[in-house]
């Protein structure tokens, strides 16, 4: 078993004991790489998408997370990319580019910070993350990590939803000319439709 293959089984653990995870739709997870768009309400979101999915992908985080030991280890292993939030890092930009286009799959929260008891919706995402998606083309697979307390919390049940991926024809054609804001907005709409639900 593989450095990455080990620490994923090893997350499952908390991922099924501690927050007792529902994963719906593994089977809208598509072959090829892409790009994951989940919210982002806590520091354990990314350890319970990436015990979910099947294929192995890097996350980008912010460059402080790699002032821990324990983290550094795991972005080690990950191959994460960190960036720095401060300004427009287009190293870390062109890092998750050139993954994507050499089959790896990668994990944004276009959120850009977690939003812990916040509603998540479609105004909340970046830019940044449809400037990703279109340099590489990539199809892009929307996330939702679903909570009653709007954040992940121990012995609390946790819907992961992993929705239909949405391709690169798709989300530049919703529009004759649409912004970077406007596929942002598109894509990460796919992420918050259960929360339009969860308050109907």
């Amino acid at each position: 078993m593989s450095a990455y293959g080990f620490l994923k089984a090893l997350f499952k653990i908390p991922m099924r004991l501690l927050y007792r995870v529902k994963v719906e739709g593994r089977e809208n997870e598509p072959e090829g790489p892409y790009l994951v768009c989940a919210n982002h309400s806590s520091f354990c979101d990314p350890i319970l998408i990436t015990a979910s999915l099947k294929q192995k992908h890097k996350w980008l985080a912010k460059k402080e997370l790699a002032n821990h030991a324990f983290m550094r280890l795991v972005f080690r292993i990950t191959g994460a990319v960190t960036i720095d939030r401060d300004g427009l890092d287009t190293t870390a930009l062109h890092a998750c580019i050139d993954a994507l286009k050499e089959g790896t799959s990668v994990g944004i929260f276009p959120q850009g910070t977690r939003m812990p008891g916040v509603v998540p919706q479609k105004e909340q995402a970046l830019p940044g993350f449809s400037l990703i998606s279109c340099m590489a083309e990539a199809t892009v697979l929307p996330v939702s990590i679903v909570t009653k307390s709007l954040r992940p919390r121990i012995f609390r049940r946790t819907r992961l939803i992993i929705h239909k991926p949405v391709s690169y024809k798709e989300y530049t054609s919703i529009s004759e000319k649409p912004t970077k804001s406007d596929i942002s907005y598109y894509l990460f709409d796919k992420v918050c439709e259960p929360f339009k639900k969860e308050g109907e």
